[in-house]
């Protein structure tokens, strides 16, 4: 219901989901933070395409331009399994063909949990590890001594 309220408050599910990639397009080249999380989180209430298609080219293509600004970046992807933790998905962000896009281009990840719960802290790390190397990553970025290392998967 929030969704479709959201959905109608931006004219269309269209609409709603263009602003929400243009943010991340602004945060990628206007605050170039460390990391970025929640790559397509806008797909958490669209279980099996209920809003969209995230198959179509006008999802794709928005899709693309956050990944196009993150290649000419340092910016490392959060891989995370936060939406499975809290029984949203049954798979972790960012989906499987935009793990494969980030990794033919090079751009790093990290794998967090975004645990809101202690309980939650390891949540699927074996099967994001496992999915991580199914697309071609070897390594991923970890937080030590105060600087992203690449960590061996």
């Amino acid at each position: 219901e929030e969704f479709e309220e959201a959905c109608k408050s931006f004219g269309s599910v269209e609409c709603f989901v263009t602003a929400y990639y243009k943010r991340l397009h602004w945060i990628v080249t206007q605050q170039a933070p460390d990391v970025l999380a929640h790559l397509d989180l806008i797909t958490k209430l669209n279980k099996d395409n209920y809003f969209f298609n995230t198959s179509d080219s006008w999802y794709r293509a928005l899709v693309t331009t956050v990944v196009d600004a993150l290649e000419k970046t340092d910016i490392i992807v959060e891989m995370n399994s936060g939406a499975i933790s809290r029984g949203y998905t049954q798979q972790p962000y960012p989906e499987l063909s935009i793990m494969r896009e980030l990794c033919k281009r090079g751009i790093p990840i990290t794998i967090s949990s975004d645990a809101h719960h202690v309980d939650a802290l390891d949540c699927a790390f074996p099967a994001m590890v496992a999915i991580a190397k199914d697309v071609g990553y070897n390594t991923a970025k970890q937080l030590r001594g105060g600087a992203f290392r690449d960590t061996s998967l």
